[in-house]
Protein backbone atom coordinates (compact mmCIF):
# COMPACT_ATOMS: atom_id res chain seq x y z
CA UNK A 1 0.00 0.00 0.00
CA UNK A 2 1.24 3.60 -1.08
CA UNK A 3 2.00 5.87 1.52
CA UNK A 4 1.84 9.78 1.64
CA UNK A 5 0.06 12.27 -0.07
CA UNK A 6 -3.13 11.37 -2.14
CA UNK A 7 -4.37 11.97 -5.62
CA UNK A 8 -6.11 15.29 -3.70
CA UNK A 9 -3.03 16.38 -2.22
CA UNK A 10 -0.71 19.17 -3.75
CA UNK A 11 2.20 17.23 -5.23
CA UNK A 12 3.77 19.38 -7.20
CA UNK A 13 3.43 22.87 -8.97
CA UNK A 14 3.51 24.54 -12.16
CA UNK A 15 6.69 26.37 -13.16
CA UNK A 16 8.57 28.74 -15.35
CA UNK A 17 7.28 32.24 -16.77
CA UNK A 18 4.35 34.10 -15.73
CA UNK A 19 3.64 35.33 -18.39
CA UNK A 20 4.34 33.07 -20.82
CA UNK A 21 4.12 32.98 -24.85
CA UNK A 22 3.57 28.82 -24.76
CA UNK A 23 2.44 26.31 -21.69
CA UNK A 24 2.69 22.73 -21.51
CA UNK A 25 0.35 20.66 -19.53
CA UNK A 26 1.19 17.13 -18.87
CA UNK A 27 -0.79 14.08 -16.71
CA UNK A 28 0.39 14.18 -13.47
CA UNK A 29 3.41 13.63 -11.34
CA UNK A 30 5.53 10.46 -12.08
CA UNK A 31 6.93 8.53 -9.22
CA UNK A 32 10.66 8.71 -10.33
CA UNK A 33 9.92 11.95 -11.51
CA UNK A 34 7.84 15.30 -10.20
CA UNK A 35 6.56 13.00 -7.55
CA UNK A 36 10.62 13.36 -6.09
CA UNK A 37 11.76 16.57 -7.37
CA UNK A 38 8.34 18.58 -7.17
CA UNK A 39 8.84 20.08 -10.39
CA UNK A 40 6.38 18.32 -13.58
CA UNK A 41 8.14 16.96 -16.28
CA UNK A 42 11.74 16.81 -14.64
CA UNK A 43 14.05 13.28 -13.24
CA UNK A 44 12.14 9.98 -15.13
CA UNK A 45 12.97 9.40 -18.74
CA UNK A 46 10.01 11.18 -19.56
CA UNK A 47 10.58 14.15 -18.27
CA UNK A 48 14.59 14.16 -19.18
CA UNK A 49 13.62 13.93 -22.79
CA UNK A 50 10.69 16.53 -22.07
CA UNK A 51 13.83 18.81 -21.00
CA UNK A 52 16.35 18.42 -23.68
CA UNK A 53 13.50 18.96 -26.05
CA UNK A 54 12.77 22.33 -24.26
CA UNK A 55 16.45 22.74 -24.70
CA UNK A 56 16.76 22.46 -28.32
CA UNK A 57 13.44 24.42 -29.23
CA UNK A 58 15.57 27.29 -27.02
CA UNK A 59 13.15 27.48 -24.53
CA UNK A 60 15.45 26.14 -21.50
CA UNK A 61 18.76 27.27 -20.22
CA UNK A 62 18.88 24.07 -18.59
CA UNK A 63 20.10 20.42 -19.33
CA UNK A 64 17.85 17.78 -19.21
CA UNK A 65 19.55 16.31 -15.84
CA UNK A 66 17.95 19.83 -14.00
CA UNK A 67 15.16 19.42 -11.61
CA UNK A 68 14.36 22.92 -11.08
CA UNK A 69 15.35 24.10 -14.83
CA UNK A 70 15.16 27.87 -16.10
CA UNK A 71 12.58 28.54 -18.15
CA UNK A 72 12.44 30.90 -21.09
CA UNK A 73 8.97 32.09 -21.88
CA UNK A 74 6.78 29.08 -21.19
CA UNK A 75 5.05 27.55 -18.19
CA UNK A 76 4.99 23.80 -17.39
CA UNK A 77 2.24 22.00 -14.86
CA UNK A 78 0.40 19.16 -14.66
CA UNK A 79 -3.41 18.55 -15.33
CA UNK A 80 -3.37 16.86 -12.34
CA UNK A 81 -1.35 18.43 -9.37
CA UNK A 82 -1.88 14.80 -7.02
CA UNK A 83 -0.15 11.63 -6.90
CA UNK A 84 -1.34 9.21 -8.63
CA UNK A 85 -0.18 5.80 -7.83
CA UNK A 86 -1.71 2.21 -7.24
CA UNK A 87 -2.02 0.36 -4.25
CA UNK A 88 1.51 -1.11 -5.27
CA UNK A 89 3.46 2.17 -5.68
CA UNK A 90 3.26 2.12 -9.77
CA UNK A 91 2.05 5.45 -11.88
CA UNK A 92 -1.82 5.58 -12.94
CA UNK A 93 -3.99 7.59 -14.70
CA UNK A 94 -5.77 10.23 -13.09
CA UNK A 95 -9.52 9.35 -12.50
CA UNK A 96 -12.17 11.65 -13.72
CA UNK A 97 -13.25 13.04 -10.19
CA UNK A 98 -9.45 13.59 -9.67
CA UNK A 99 -9.33 15.49 -13.41
CA UNK A 100 -12.31 17.13 -11.94
CA UNK A 101 -11.06 18.20 -8.63
CA UNK A 102 -7.66 20.00 -9.94
CA UNK A 103 -9.68 21.81 -13.39
CA UNK A 104 -10.13 25.13 -11.14
CA UNK A 105 -6.42 25.03 -10.37
CA UNK A 106 -5.57 24.67 -14.03
CA UNK A 107 -8.02 26.75 -15.03
CA UNK A 108 -6.40 29.32 -12.67
CA UNK A 109 -2.52 28.84 -14.12
CA UNK A 110 -4.01 29.15 -17.51
CA UNK A 111 -5.56 32.70 -16.73
CA UNK A 112 -2.19 33.70 -14.50
CA UNK A 113 0.18 32.38 -17.36
CA UNK A 114 -2.32 33.57 -20.49
CA UNK A 115 -0.81 31.92 -22.92
CA UNK A 116 -0.94 32.37 -26.89
CA UNK A 117 -0.27 28.44 -27.44
CA UNK A 118 -1.21 25.48 -24.90
CA UNK A 119 0.34 22.33 -25.87
CA UNK A 120 -1.18 19.26 -24.40
CA UNK A 121 0.76 16.35 -23.97
CA UNK A 122 -0.89 13.16 -24.34
CA UNK A 123 -4.41 12.18 -25.68
CA UNK A 124 -5.53 11.67 -22.44
CA UNK A 125 -4.90 15.81 -21.43
CA UNK A 126 -6.12 16.81 -24.75
CA UNK A 127 -9.67 14.69 -23.91
CA UNK A 128 -9.82 16.28 -20.44
CA UNK A 129 -9.40 19.50 -21.43
CA UNK A 130 -11.55 19.77 -24.71
CA UNK A 131 -13.95 18.45 -22.77
CA UNK A 132 -13.99 20.81 -19.62
CA UNK A 133 -12.84 23.40 -21.36
CA UNK A 134 -16.03 23.43 -23.87
CA UNK A 135 -18.14 24.16 -20.34
CA UNK A 136 -16.07 26.12 -18.64
CA UNK A 137 -13.80 28.37 -20.50
CA UNK A 138 -12.81 29.83 -23.96
CA UNK A 139 -9.07 28.32 -24.25
CA UNK A 140 -9.56 25.98 -27.04
CA UNK A 141 -8.48 28.32 -29.91
CA UNK A 142 -5.11 28.07 -28.24
CA UNK A 143 -4.84 24.69 -27.78
CA UNK A 144 -2.63 22.47 -29.48
CA UNK A 145 -2.50 17.66 -29.19
CA UNK A 146 1.18 16.62 -29.16
CA UNK A 147 1.92 13.27 -28.23
CA UNK A 148 3.43 12.47 -24.50
CA UNK A 149 7.01 12.29 -24.29
CA UNK A 150 6.61 9.08 -22.53
CA UNK A 151 5.40 8.25 -26.58
CA UNK A 152 8.98 9.47 -27.41
CA UNK A 153 10.59 7.64 -25.19
CA UNK A 154 8.90 4.26 -25.59
CA UNK A 155 9.78 4.72 -29.27
CA UNK A 156 13.92 5.33 -28.51
CA UNK A 157 13.77 8.62 -27.80
CA UNK A 158 15.87 8.36 -24.49
CA UNK A 159 18.77 8.53 -27.28
CA UNK A 160 19.54 12.08 -28.38
CA UNK A 161 20.71 11.22 -31.41
CA UNK A 162 17.31 9.01 -32.36
CA UNK A 163 14.83 9.21 -34.89
CA UNK A 164 12.27 9.64 -32.43
CA UNK A 165 13.83 12.45 -30.33
CA UNK A 166 14.57 13.91 -33.93
CA UNK A 167 10.51 14.23 -34.62
CA UNK A 168 9.67 14.98 -30.60
CA UNK A 169 11.67 18.51 -31.36
CA UNK A 170 9.70 18.97 -35.08
CA UNK A 171 6.53 17.55 -33.60
CA UNK A 172 6.94 20.30 -30.62
CA UNK A 173 8.16 23.08 -33.26
CA UNK A 174 5.47 22.95 -35.14
CA UNK A 175 2.85 23.05 -32.79
CA UNK A 176 4.51 25.95 -30.99
CA UNK A 177 4.80 28.19 -34.65
CA UNK A 178 2.05 26.71 -37.29
CA UNK A 179 -0.97 28.40 -37.88
CA UNK A 180 -4.37 27.06 -36.77
CA UNK A 181 -5.13 25.75 -39.78
CA UNK A 182 -1.80 24.70 -41.16
CA UNK A 183 -1.51 22.93 -37.74
CA UNK A 184 -4.50 20.93 -38.67
CA UNK A 185 -2.75 19.88 -42.17
CA UNK A 186 0.39 19.38 -40.36
CA UNK A 187 -1.20 16.68 -37.68
CA UNK A 188 -2.88 15.15 -41.13
CA UNK A 189 1.09 14.85 -42.72
CA UNK A 190 2.50 13.79 -39.54
CA UNK A 191 0.04 10.51 -39.04
CA UNK A 192 -0.05 9.71 -42.89
CA UNK A 193 4.03 9.76 -42.09
CA UNK A 194 4.41 7.46 -38.96
CA UNK A 195 1.51 4.97 -40.27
Amino acid sequence: MTEGPGPFDLACEGYGSVPAQYMFIGISAGRLGALVSKVPLTRDASGRVFQRCLRQLELSGSDELCEKPLLRDCYVTNLVKGRCLTENGLNRLPTAVEVLHWWPFLETEIQKVDPERILLLGRLVYECVGRLAKIEGDILPRVYPVKHPRWYCSNGAVNPKSKAFHQMVLDYRDALTYGRNDWKKCIYANAASTT
